[in-house]
């Protein structure tokens, strides 16, 4: 799975020809990206223009020069596609070695916060704070700056922050909760589970996800259960509407292979009821036998989103549409709006020793 992939510093790029050389810079509100276009190769097709599109003038906070930036997006990198039409998205290594360049740009991407949401923005993601340093430590679980970091520019969004959101909503929930967000760890283990599984090993894996000791609940209440999916190193969620007898599936890109809904999708429905009926729940339910659809909803326009997509998706659907609608160019901002949302949570233990850093 993705989320355990470990990068490795890569060898330099071969040398090009000055009359040859090209730089796309990406730019977002909130970063700047420098990509040599010798690191895209095999996933990019050579076209005489290709960096010439979707222009457009930034002016630069501190310099005030006029600088020519291109949005890179899986269209203008014409990524190449399988055979049931899904975009070829580059590696994690590729995207994590991308450098966002967030202090210079702070002007720009934060124009509605208030001085001290920028001040907390501003400390949480320094690349000159302490990378182990425990930013966020609420409901059982915490995240460092590395980890936050993950929210900061072009960056791939790490299953610690998907996890600790989940946690997040599971708490805001209302007593009984009518929904229930599990921790994408939770889907690798339902992945894992082999067709020969005897159920006391299925219970053994799945109890710290599902036994009321540990979720502090039955789902009896439930109308929808949420897990977090990352497959091919993509993020998407896997939504069981109890109430429509449906499963949702909710992604960013397209899942579905010709006409039917991908086979990780089927298995982890299957999966799910082995897990739930090993542990004597929702024993009238086979999610497997409900209807799966993957409702049009709004799409990334980049090969690294995802993640903020699936929370986005978490935070408003509700069972049958968006409650709330997602403007897929301002990833950026929900990203450095969750940072400040995850640091100054009243649940956080860390959160007045980052304040008082902040001298706030």
């Amino acid at each position: 799975m993705g989320i355990d992939v470990v990068t490795k510093h890569r060898s330099s790029p071969p040398a090009i020809p000055p009359h040859k050389r090209s730089t796309i810079i990406s730019f977002h509100p909130t970063i700047i990206c420098h990509v040599d276009p010798a690191e895209l190769e095999g996933y990019i097709d050579p076209a005489p223009n290709l960096y010439l599109h979707h222009h457009h003038q930034v002016t630069h906070p501190s310099t005030k020069k006029r600088t020519e930036v291109s949005i890179v997006s899986p269209e203008l990198l014409s990524l190449k596609r399988s055979r049931s039409g899904r975009l070829l998205l580059p590696s994690l290594d590729f995207w994590r070695n991308q450098k966002a360049v967030y202090d210079t740009v702070r002007d720009i991407f934060l124009p509605y916060t208030c001085q001290q949401e920028r001040l907390v923005a501003d400390y949480a993601l320094s690349e000159d704070g302490e990378p182990s340093e425990i930013l966020c430590e609420m409901h059982g679980t915490y995240i460092t700056r590395d980890e936050l970091s993950s929210l900061n520019g072009v960056r791939w969004v790490n299953s610690a922050i998907i996890g600790v959101v989940c946690r997040m909503m599971n708490a805001q929930q209302a007593i009984p909760p009518r929904a229930h967000y599990f921790n994408p760890s939770f889907s690798v283990v339902l992945a894992s589970l082999t067709t020969k599984a005897k159920k006391h090993e299925i219970r053994e894996r799945c109890r710290m996800f599902l036994h009321a000791e540990f979720v502090g609940h039955d789902f009896s209440s439930c109308d929808m259960l949420f897990f977090p999916v990352c497959d091919n190193n993509h993020w998407h969620v896997h939504v069981v509407n109890i109430p429509a007898s449906r499963v949702e599936i909710l992604s960013s890109l397209p899942l579905r292979r010709g006409n039917g809904i991908s086979v990780v999708s089927r298995r982890l429905s299957n999966a799910i009821d082995k897990a739930f009926h090993a542990h004597g729940m929702l024993r009238r339910l086979e999610v497997s036998k409900f209807q799966h659809v993957q409702p049009q909803i709004v799409q990334q326009l980049n090969g690294y989103d995802c993640g903020m997509f699936a929370i986005k998706y978490m935070e408003h659907w509700n069972g049958a549409t968006l409650a709330h609608s997602i403007a897929e160019d301002k990833m950026h901002l929900y990203q450095l709006r969750l940072v400040v949302t995850l640091v100054t949570n009243a649940a956080n233990n860390a959160r007045d020793k980052v304040l008082k850093a902040c001298r706030i």
